[in-house]
């Protein structure tokens, strides 16, 4: 667990938060999407989060947390595959 805030800037802070969730949320979508647009739909959740970034919150496991509700907010009506 770290503190995002902690990052000398806003970039820095958006890369740790990017290298720590990027994976699972890639993981995540997969398993409810299809695969070859799986890539797309993270990367849509994290410019959110970029252009969002004052709102992420500083402690990174709610960061994370923040990342995942953004990407299901979106697609909460479609279905698991």
């Amino acid at each position: 667990m770290s503190y995002l805030s902690r990052a000398p800037d806003p970039e820095e802070a958006f890369r740790a938060l990017y290298e720590s969730a990027y994976p699972d949320l890639l993981r995540f979508v997969q398993r409810r999407t299809d695969l070859p647009n799986a890539e797309d739909v993270v990367a849509e959740a994290f410019l959110v989060a970029w252009r969002r970034f004052s709102e992420v919150p500083a402690l990174e496991t709610d960061a994370r947390a923040w990342v995942f509700w953004h990407y299901t907010k979106p697609h909460a009506e479609c279905p698991p595959r």
